[in-house]
């Protein structure tokens, strides 16, 4: 009875991690899909993909961006050869100090003239940043929402509900887009960026960008909905939790199992989270810093709005977490209302009680620490690279 227990148990443990390879197996083959193999394939079939092909498109188009390109290039060339001759110069022996000065200070000139930034920018498909954006992005999200989700909201799951939230997602998402890339596609605009999924250079790619949103958009919606229920059962149960307390003032240690859980779950959910748009978000920066190009701040700014938004996930932390106090009050109370004559270990259980706490002080800074790092950390490397890259 008990070995075949056992190997019943063996056989469900098989089966269930071979369905979750499976299920990783399946997500890993659609991110890579739908985020780096469809855009690639649109980007080759519509000439974007390489430098050479896009610099044709645009030059169709905005002949007069192409010429400001290649003459900023051909300065480049230029003043790296001036570079060069001088270093020659001031090696070679028989220059007198005062030439030295004077080449050295020509140098620095040549040197501030080779930092300045483009005034176009061409950015085809392999080496944008968005190459690996939406795989990675679509990747994390996936691991949340089928994954990582919590298991009882799966009960209450409302179709209409994760619609909606990714409906006003992709509205965030798209509006701020096309109002970059159709409204103010002119250099009279601000625009320096001529990337290959714009609509005026690549309408297939452009299309493809708006998909790659929608499915975003999907997810998000889907992760939203799944944590705002979760947070509506959590606060049914502390509610519940807080009317059941015992003339004996007995502890129920659940809730304070529960908020560790939720603590450890929100960690991993949130790094997640970030590691998808932390780099949605450095695309947005890097075009402002380092580009130049400020017509991409809006975007940026909704992009970081809609990643502290997913700060939603926090809800059923915070709601056990403010239960638990509520209950540990409660239980105190509890303890100072009871006649303990004759029970020497009174101090020492109210103390204990106390000094119950599902969650570390030290736990709360690191974490603190770590949200407001990876927030910043986009628009930090963003100049960092303006200045070193």
């Amino acid at each position: 009875m008990l070995e075949s227990t056992v190997e019943a148990d063996s056989t469900n443990t098989k089966s269930s991690l071979r369905s979750l390879i499976q299920r990783l197996a399946f997500v890993m083959v659609g991110t890579i899909f739908f985020g780096l193999v469809v855009p690639a394939m649109t980007a080759a079939y519509s000439g974007v993909f390489f430098l050479e092909n896009l610099k044709t498109k645009v030059g169709t188009t905005h002949p007069e961006v192409v010429r400001a390109w290649e003459q900023f290039k051909e300065e480049q060339v230029r003043l790296t050869g001036e570079i060069k001759n001088i270093e020659i110069l001031i090696s070679s022996s028989g220059a007198s100090e005062s030439t030295i000065l004077e080449l050295i200070r020509q140098k620095r000139e040549f040197e501030r003239e080779l930092d300045k930034p483009a005034p176009v920018s061409l950015q085809p498909y392999y080496i944008h940043i968005i190459s690996y954006c939406w795989p990675v992005m679509f990747f994390c999200l996936c691991i949340v929402a089928f994954f990582a989700h919590p298991a009882d909201s799966a009960s209450e799951e409302k179709r209409g509900t994760t619609i909606f939230f990714a409906f006003l997602i992709f509205l965030a998402f798209v509006l701020p887009l096309c109002a970059r890339t159709i409204y103010a596609a002119t250099s009279g605009h601000g625009r320096i960026v001529y990337a290959y999924s714009n609509p005026d250079i690549s309408l297939p790619s452009f299309v493809v960008q708006i998909i790659n949103n929608l499915i975003q958009s999907l997810l998000l919606g889907l992760i939203w909905q799944q944590w705002v229920t979760y947070a509506i059962l959590c606060r049914r149960k502390v509610v519940k939790m807080l009317q059941h307390i015992d003339s004996d003032c007995e502890i129920d240690l659940a809730i304070l199992r529960d908020v560790s859980s939720l603590l450890l779950r929100w960690q991993f959910v949130f790094v997640m989270v970030s590691i998808g748009f932390s780099i949605y978000s450095a695309i947005f920066w890097t075009q402002i810093v380092r580009a130049g190009d400020t017509r991409f701040m809006f975007e940026a700014l909704i992009g970081q709005f809609l990643w502290v938004v997913l700060f939603l996930v926090a809800l059923p932390l915070i709601i056990t977490w403010q239960g638990w106090n509520s209950y540990k009050s409660k239980i105190v109370g509890c303890f100072l209302n009871k006649d303990w004559s004759g029970d020497n270990k009174y101090n020492d259980k109210l103390s204990v009680v106390r000094d119950l706490s599902p969650i570390g002080s030290w736990n709360v800074v690191a974490t603190g620490i770590t949200v407001v790092s990876s927030l910043l950390l986009p628009i930090v490397q963003a100049f960092i690279k303006s200045e070193f890259g």
